[in-house]
């Protein structure tokens, strides 16, 4: 979901418009649950972030200004959606003082299977990169954003950013190679 969608969509929601509700979801969980399981390494956990990242949302605090390092200000809903669930996820990392959990749920279907080594693979290495490196692949490469969304979601330069990224993308390789 782009920042345009989600800027036509914020005002509605905050009516309490039930379809614009249902489109933001439906636009936004997969990354926002994918970007807090990253984080967490447990799939309950990062449902817990999702719902209360979607909770948020849609009480209406959903458009905020978030802060580039040079002080001045972007609007960016995804980036604040992306901010929230980082620092959602680290909240809940330091009150339940989260562990390693299982890198697949029990209800992987047999039609699952023919990818799952593969799909082990590519989990196993991603758990090898930093956490901070880990999140900002996922939210590019999963949750489809930008290098600027991300160095405002997680408060660090663009071109740090897009180092970490590359960076993380040649071990990756290393990893799976």
């Amino acid at each position: 979901m782009t920042n345009e969608e989600m800027t036509r969509l914020l005002p509605l929601v905050r009516t309490g418009d039930e379809r614009a509700c249902e489109q933001l979801w439906h636009g936004l969980r997969i990354p926002v649950y994918t970007v807090a399981v990253r984080i967490l390494d447990d799939r309950y956990l990062a449902e817990d972030v999702t719902q209360e990242v979607f909770v948020r949302l849609f009480q209406g605090v959903c458009v905020r200004r978030v802060r580039t390092p040079p002080g001045e200000e972007v609007h960016s809903p995804r980036a604040w959606v992306f901010a929230v669930t980082h620092n959602t996820a680290l909240n809940m990392l330091k009150s339940r003082r989260v562990r390693a959990a299982e890198p697949l749920s029990e209800e992987t279907s047999p039609a699952e299977a023919d990818g799952c080594d593969t799909r082990l693979d590519i989990e196993a290495a991603m758990k090898r990169l930093e956490p901070t490196d880990r999140e900002i692949v996922t939210l590019h490469a999963v949750a489809d954003a930008g290098f600027r969304e991300i160095a405002e979601a997680v408060g660090l330069p663009q071109g740090t950013v897009y180092f970490r990224y590359r960076r993380a993308i040649s071990k990756l390789r290393d990893l799976l190679a």
